[in-house]
């Protein structure tokens, strides 16, 4: 698989994870309180979500605008409070990414662009927290105001599975 096809792949199952449109598993149908204890949640938060996708996701709204320097603050500093490293390792493909903490700009088909910063960390146990900030807008020259977090938690033996289907490629017809 080259870099380009496997970024892509990467992309789709991220996105699949951060709408909410995995599968939840017998394994997954109730939140674990000791799971959603290790996902950092802003104290001025809104519309907080919890999820059982993977092992525990969490999404919020918070109004800091763009670049939401204050949010991302908090959100390094609660995640080393909790012991959490921050990595360059891509936790889908195991391989080095271009910087630790990463913005990154995009159009969708609908016009709106979507500005996402992306931060991960690990634990020496095999965990991974992937936390996403992003900020839609529809307006070119406008910066949105209030930016979604989604933080998404995933235990050593669910980082193998997605790193098996990420080398595996899509299917094929």
């Amino acid at each position: 698989m080259n870099k380009m096809s496997g970024r892509v792949l990467c992309a789709i199952v991220v996105s699949l994870v951060a709408c909410g449109c995995g599968r939840t598993s017998e394994r997954t149908a109730a939140l674990d309180p000791a799971s959603q204890s290790l996902l950092y949640v802003s104290p001025d938060a809104t519309n907080v979500r919890r999820a059982a996708e993977y092992d525990g996701t969490v999404s919020f709204d918070v109004a800091d605008p763009y670049p939401a320097g204050v949010t991302i603050g908090l959100l390094e500093d609660a995640m080393k409070a909790k012991g959490w490293e921050p990595t360059t390792v891509d936790p889908l493909t195991g391989t080095e990414r271009n910087g630790t903490r990463v913005w990154s700009s995009t159009y969708e088909r609908s016009g709106e662009r979507l500005d996402q910063w992306t931060g991960v960390w690990r634990r020496s146990s095999g965990e991974w927290v992937s936390y996403f900030v992003r900020f839609r807008t529809r307006e070119p020259d406008v910066q949105a105001r209030v930016a979604h977090v989604i933080g998404i938690l995933m235990k050593a033996r669910t980082v193998e599975r997605l790193r098996a289907a990420v080398a595996a490629g899509p299917p094929q017809n």
